[in-house]
């Protein structure tokens, strides 16, 4: 509400304001959305939350259409393109601390999703991403924001994705999270074929792995490759348990 009577302000009373006045009104209203978008962030991107009550959605006879923990991470999504798009600064200023939450929802990857569909540059986001992963203990990195910015680059302009995604697997810094974003992505015979190096270079922890065994994944994959992949993982540190989860799925 302060916003908008400042915005009237704006509209109304600058030509009779000096040019300092108008510079210390901008700045004022810069800084209240910069604190909203500190509290839309914490709600939908840091914390890990799964009930979203207050955001369900019903009908006119009170049944739920839509859950809030499904609106929460559609409002994600939608905050992502809006900070990409309006507040890019304020992204790049977040990034340590958006690669390094751990939460256990889904909200991170469609953050980075929304931010994705958001930029105007999709090189350069990923080239700002890849300086702030860079200089972050990758063992201490959530993927999940990197896996839904990669899954929409996918989905839309795939031979930028195949390129991200090279690149990660080629990185002696970053190829340690390189199954987990591959695995947001379709497993086609490009990423089965990564999938095969990563683990011949042993360079990601076995447990990562697990992930072919949601959604079945592991069944888009020839018999020749998964049986290549689950040889190579049975080998890996504790890799055992992880091939009889994949096998059990």
């Amino acid at each position: 509400l302060g916003d908008v009577y400042k915005r009237q302000t704006l509209r109304f009373d600058s030509t009779s304001m000096t040019k300092e006045h108008k510079n210390r009104l901008k700045m004022l209203r810069a800084n209240i959305a910069a604190q909203d978008l500190d509290g839309q962030m914490e709600l939908y991107v840091f914390a890990d939350n799964h009930n979203y009550f207050g955001l369900d959605e019903l009908d006119e006879e009170g049944e739920t259409v839509k859950w809030g923990y499904e609106k929460a991470q559609e409002l994600a999504e939608e905050l992502g393109t809006h900070v990409a798009q309006e507040h890019y600064d304020y992204l790049i200023k977040k990034l340590a601390q958006i690669l390094t939450t751990m939460n256990t929802n889904n909200h991170l990857f469609r953050f980075g999703h929304g931010v994705a569909s958001g930029v105007n540059d999709i090189e350069k986001a990923w080239g700002d991403i890849a300086i702030c992963l860079e200089k972050l203990d990758i063992k201490k990195v959530n993927s999940n924001f990197v896996g839904g910015f990669v899954r929409y680059v996918y989905d839309n302009y795939s031979d930028k994705a195949q390129l991200i995604l090279d690149g990660l697997l080629n990185s002696d810094r970053l190829n340690q999270i390189f199954p987990l974003v591959q695995f947001d992505c379709p497993l086609d015979e490009v990423a089965v074929s990564r999938l095969i190096t990563s683990l011949k270079n042993n360079t990601s922890p076995s447990w990562m792995y697990r992930n072919m065994a949601s959604g079945r994944r592991h069944e888009s994959i020839s018999d020749s490759d998964l049986i290549t992949i689950l040889d190579l993982l049975w080998l890996q540190p504790n890799g055992h348990s992880t091939v009889i989860e994949i096998l059990t799925m």
